[in-house]
């Protein structure tokens, strides 16, 4: 019987796994999934294949066109090994597959002669190293702007619930005076109603709304939020 070469097929399953693992944490962070073991999809359920979520994270243009053909290729190399009892070298895939692939995963290699199952192999761990850096890099990135929202989110709330409780203070202060104004005509009745209104103006509380409504107006974040 042909050797199966068990120790490159247990590597490109280790690798297969880790990518599909980061996969999944950058769907699920784009979809704001916070319990994937109750999903059908991405838990440990047998869910959609390793394509569709690559082809979905494309989709939601999570992916660009590059960064989805280079999954795409290490893909190719996967199913090769896991699937076909024949397949026991990349000499052999890279013999069958078309020129296109060849030429994306060629660019992979540090060797200019590409040719030996050395080059190859070496190729493919390059391949691999470029996908998880850039998964990696890219659930970083969402971490911190999912982790910016929220931050910003609940600053924007305390802000408006501090102005709603200074408002009806000065509501109430107001009132008051007039409640306790006698029926005399009192020319320092306006000039009390003023000093209320401009400190409520000139208080932090108010600042603190003008720099919500900044950070509400930034263009950053009005991307993230839409």
């Amino acid at each position: 019987m042909e050797d199966l070469n068990i120790d490159l097929r247990s590597k490109i399953l280790e690798y297969s796994l880790n990518l599909e693992y980061y996969v999944n944490k950058l769907i699920l962070l784009n979809l704001s999934i916070f319990n994937e073991d109750a999903t059908k999809n991405f838990g440990n359920k047998v869910g959609i294949s390793f394509k569709n979520k690559i082809d979905l994270l494309f989709d939601l243009d999570i992916l660009e066109q590059d960064e989805l053909n280079n999954l795409e290729v290490l893909m190719v190399f996967r199913n090769k090994f896991l699937h076909d009892i024949k397949i026991n070298s990349f000499t052999k895939i890279i013999s069958q597959l078309d020129n296109g692939i060849v030429n994306r995963f060629k660019k992979f290699c540090i060797n200019e002669s590409f040719k030996s199952e050395n080059d190859f192999i070496i190729a493919f761990d390059n391949l691999y190293i470029n996908n998880i850096d850039l998964l990696i890099k890219k659930i970083t990135k969402r971490f911190q702007e999912s982790k910016f929202r929220n931050d910003t989110l609940k600053n924007i709330a305390n802000g408006y619930e501090q102005l709603q409780n200074e408002s009806l203070n000065v509501t109430k202060k107001i009132i008051d005076l007039i409640e306790n104004q006698s029926d005399d005509i009192n020319p320092e009745l306006n000039l009390k109603i003023s000093k209320i209104l401009n400190d409520f103006q000139n208080s932090n509380c108010l600042s603190s709304t003008n720099k919500t409504k900044t950070i509400l107006n930034s263009p950053f974040l009005k991307n993230i939020l839409k």
